[in-house]
């Protein structure tokens, strides 16, 4: 692939800032071509997003969708509180929220941050959160599509 053809990271959109005392939650959305329709157009149909955790506003929202090997498509920050077993719908905030149109490695971001694997629900706090946040960030400055057999070599 010619260099030329990537953005400079610097024209990426910048990632939602994870707060201090903030929680990244693990979202995730099956199945995962609707869940895809979901996060782009916002017509998805049914229940397509799993979140298992009440979250506060300003806590930020990793979305993966349920793919082999599992891809992430996006981090929202919440503007709301949000109880799963209450809340109607989610509200984040659109001025801040990237989707990853490449899609990014969840195995990628894992081996970054020192994990075998990146959880498959629930939420990270505290250093542990930050140190996912900062691996995410620069699979995201990479700006390489998740979906091609050098990029799975590339991380084993």
């Amino acid at each position: 692939m010619d260099k030329l053809s990537l953005p400079p990271p610097f024209l990426l959109p910048p990632l939602p800032v994870l707060k201090p005392r903030s929680r990244l939650h693990i979202c995730t959305g099956a199945p995962y071509a609707e869940a895809l329709r979901d996060m782009h157009t916002g017509y998805g149909g049914g229940d397509l997003w799993f979140v298992t955790h009440p979250m506060s506003a300003g806590d930020l929202v990793l979305s993966f969708v349920d793919t082999a090997p599992r891809m992430i498509i996006g981090l929202d920050a919440v503007e709301v509180d949000y109880d799963p077993a209450t809340s109607v719908t989610m509200e984040c905030d659109s001025n801040t929220a990237v989707v990853f149109h490449h899609g990014i490695l969840a195995k990628a971001v894992a081996t970054r941050c020192g994990m075998k694997n990146l959880p498959d629900g629930g939420h990270l706090s505290g250093q542990e959160a930050l140190d996912m946040w900062h691996a995410l960030d620069a699979e995201y400055q990479l700006n390489v599509p998740w979906f091609t057999p050098s990029r799975w070599q590339e991380v084993q």
